[in-house]
């Protein structure tokens, strides 16, 4: 038994917890990423509207993917994804958008 030995093997629980940090620490850097692309892509816009929104979604999705773009933006993948089926296919446009 060697007394005040620092070892410097982790224990499992340990690597587990490391690794789940840098998990989170990589997932924090890329939000932190998005979110100042969108601040300049918005210049300033409190709340842009959702059209701004899927231009952003799309000059950044084969970066980053959509929905993970989508959870730092007030705009959930459903409407991104309904909005990208009315600009392929006008029929899906609602009735009062083809007034």
């Amino acid at each position: 038994m060697q007394i005040g030995r620092v070892t410097s093997e982790r224990t499992s629980d340990e690597r587990d917890r490391i690794g789940a940090l840098e998990t989170e620490n990589l997932e924090l850097r890329r939000a932190n990423e998005i979110l100042r692309k969108a601040s300049a892509f918005f210049l300033g816009e409190a709340r842009p509207s959702r059209e701004v929104m899927v231009a952003f979604i799309d000059a950044h999705r084969d970066a980053y993917g959509a929905e993970p773009i989508c959870e730092q933006l007030p705009i959930v993948p459903s409407t991104y994804y309904e909005m990208k089926a009315r600009q392929a296919d006008r029929a899906k446009l609602p009735a009062r958008a083809t007034r």
